[in-house]
């Protein structure tokens, strides 16, 4: 997941004044034995790749992208049951605090864009 479109400036600014200081968002995962992982785990968080329950941090890289790389979540509900179409995937509700936010934008995906935030820093709850 890569976010297509990255709010710069008075743009990003205004986006994230939006969002209150705890920010509810929602991660596609894979349950694999009490973890929940991911298929797009960047490289700079690997523990086997899987989220801890609770609070997990990385630190954001810079590559390609324009944007500093880190944890990519939806904004929505919505969004996250849009591109979520394989099999095993469900849907978890997160949090991460707003100035942990290192992009806000949009994912595009079948005709939609979903909005989309990148964190250096989420909560995961127990998986179930």
């Amino acid at each position: 997941m890569c976010l297509e479109v990255v709010y710069q400036g008075k743009e990003k600014k205004a986006e994230l004044a939006k969002l209150p200081d705890m920010v509810t968002c929602y991660k596609v995962v894979l349950k694999r034995a009490n973890q929940y992982g991911s298929k797009y785990i960047p490289e700079m968080f690997r523990r086997n790749e899987a989220f801890l329950a609770g609070w997990n941090k990385t630190k954001p890289i810079i590559r390609d992208e324009g944007y500093l790389i880190a944890f990519h979540a939806f904004l929505t509900k919505k969004g996250a049951k849009a591109w979520t179409i394989e099999d095993g995937r469900r849907i978890v509700r997160c949090k991460t605090a707003k100035k942990d936010i290192t992009a806000i934008g949009t994912q595009y995906y079948r005709d939609q864009y979903l909005p989309c935030i990148v964190t250096k820093r989420i909560w995961m709850p127990k998986p179930n």
